[in-house]
């Protein structure tokens, strides 16, 4: 797998350089050992501050990270790795990636499934999920996550089903029937909320075709 940022493909689909800049997490210690792919687990990071920024790298079923959230231009080696040869964690349909910084979990959207690793800015290695949200019924693709922590609900952008919302975002787990969803918007690309006006944000393109940003109120709308 390649060692560098500068190598993540740029050009996927969906933005397959997802990048999520996470703030401060003091709270964490810095712990221990050096990048690439671990085996299987856990492994440290010797003299490595928390990851604050991590990018998907769909083709290599892996996700980088790096504890400097604003690295100086050029080639960069990540700090750290989740996914491996060997993991049955993640697969090449990585599309979408949020972090909720109070309880450092990372929600990585991987095709119908969305995966959430706990103690993000330390996972290194080939770590386990901690848990695996499915639609239900079964089917679509988490194209896109957005994460209101203030409410805690999940967004997702799904290509198949519009947009669909969820309560209880930290205690989501298997096959989950959505709270509320938004349809007839077309083509999703991008979700984002902003928790504090109440706004959803929903970047999509209609089958006219327009593009377009559509905003909603995004604890009522369904």
């Amino acid at each position: 797998m390649p060692t560098y940022l500068e190598r993540f493909p740029a050009n996927q689909r969906r933005a397959a350089f997802l990048i999520v800049a996470a703030i401060q997490l003091a709270s964490l210690a810095a712990c221990g050992g050096g990048g690439g792919y671990g085996g299987g687990g856990n492994t440290p990071v010797t003299g490595v501050g928390p990851s604050k920024l991590f990018a998907a790298d769909s083709p290599h079923m892996a996700i980088g990270s790096l504890a400097n959230p604003n690295p100086s231009a050029g080639m960069l080696t990540v700090d750290r790795t989740i996914g491996g040869p060997a993991s049955i964690y993640l697969t090449n349909n990585i599309g979408s990636l949020a972090l909720n910084t109070t309880s450092d979990s990372l929600y990585v959207g991987n095709g119908t499934a969305i995966k959430v690793f706990n103690s993000a800015s330390m996972a290194n290695g080939d770590p386990v999920q901690n848990r695996t949200i499915t639609n239900s019924p079964a089917g679509g693709n988490a194209g896109s996550l957005a994460l209101d922590t203030t409410n805690n609900r999940l967004y997702v952008g799904d290509d198949v089903f519009g947009v669909r919302m969820f309560n209880n975002a930290s205690g989501l787990n298997g096959a989950t029937a959505s709270t509320r969803v938004i349809t007839g918007l077309g083509a999703i690309h991008g979700v984002a909320v902003d928790a504090g006006n109440d706004i959803l944000y929903v970047s999509n393109t209609t089958s006219v075709p327009s593009n377009q940003i559509n905003l909603f109120t995004a604890s009522t709308a369904n």
